[in-house]
Formats: C-alpha cells, structure tokens, sequence
C-alpha cells in the first residue's frame, strides 16, 4: 500500500502499489467528490417536506462524512468495503478479483458508496429495517441527482470483488 495524490482534488489516497495506483487515487477521489456531493445537497435541503423523515439520518451523515478518511482495501483483505466507527473511515474494495485486479466501473462502485453511506447515517448497527430504509432513500437520491443509475442486478448480476451482487435495494 502507498500514498498517492489524487489529480481530482489533490488528496492522497492510501491505494495498492499497482502501476494503475494513480488511477486508484482518482477513483477514490470521485467517490469521495460524489459522497460530498449527496450529503451536502440532502442537508442543504433538508427542510424540503420530502425528506422530512430522514432529517436525523442526514444530520448524522453529515456530521459523520465531513472527516471521513477514504481508502482502498488491502489485496488480502477478507472484506469487500466497511466503514470504521461509522464513518471515521471507509475501506472500499475497487478492484475486480476475477478481472486481473481491474479497476470496477464506478457506477457499480457507487451502489456500494450508497451502501456504506447508509452505515453512516444509520444509528443501529447491521442490515436492520431502518438501514434498509436508509440505503433506498440514498440510492434514490442518487439517481436524482445523477450520480448513480440503477444496475438491474436480478436480471443481470454484476462481480464486486470476488462476490456476486444478485439484487438491488431499490
């Protein structure tokens, strides 16, 4: 693993020591450019009656993301992605493992930036009820503001890092 500064927003980004490292860096940095994008536009309109009951949780992943440290997963690891401390950092797995450690589309990243977002922002702990709820909201959100489209993941199942993701929250 190395530091690498990122040509998007000029951060360094700790990513595998892979001659494709500054692409993982600027991948990263997208990532994180759409998480800041998706928080800042849900607590600017928070007010908005549409959103009204998920004020908390957007409050929550606004205080929570500002600091967040982004960074790729180790080649070893056992996870795909996680988030530390809800939000202290979040490890994103962004190679594929039967792809020669190809670099995933980001779209498909992003479903799992949404994912991670919504441990962020959600109080309890694990795929409960309410995180569910949380990672649709986000998700469709998303959509709205571009920065995701909807992969159809039943019809078409897509490889993230060695598993196979077979459907969609939304």
């Amino acid at each position: 693993m190395t530091y690498v500064k990122s040509d998007i927003d000029n951060q360094m980004y700790l990513v595998r020591d892979l001659p494709d490292k500054q692409n993982a860096a600027n991948t990263l940095a997208r990532l994180k450019q759409n998480i800041m994008t998706i928080t800042n536009y849900l607590y600017t309109n928070i007010d908005n009656p549409k959103y009204k009951d998920f004020a908390p949780y957007i409050r929550q992943l606004h205080k929570r993301i500002q600091n967040t440290v982004i960074i790729e997963s180790s080649a070893n690891s056992i996870y795909t992605s996680y988030s530390v401390n809800k939000g202290e950092q979040i490890v994103f797995c962004i190679r594929s493992v039967k792809n020669k450690d190809d670099i995933h589309d980001i779209n498909l990243m992003m479903y799992v930036v949404l994912h991670e977002m919504a441990h962020v922002a959600c109080p309890e702990t694990g795929h409960t009820e309410l995180f569910k709820k949380i990672f649709s909201f986000l998700t469709t959100t998303a959509i709205e503001l571009g920065l995701y489209y909807k992969i159809p993941f039943g019809s078409d199942p897509k490889e993230y890092c060695n598993m196979t993701i077979t459907d969609s929250i939304i």
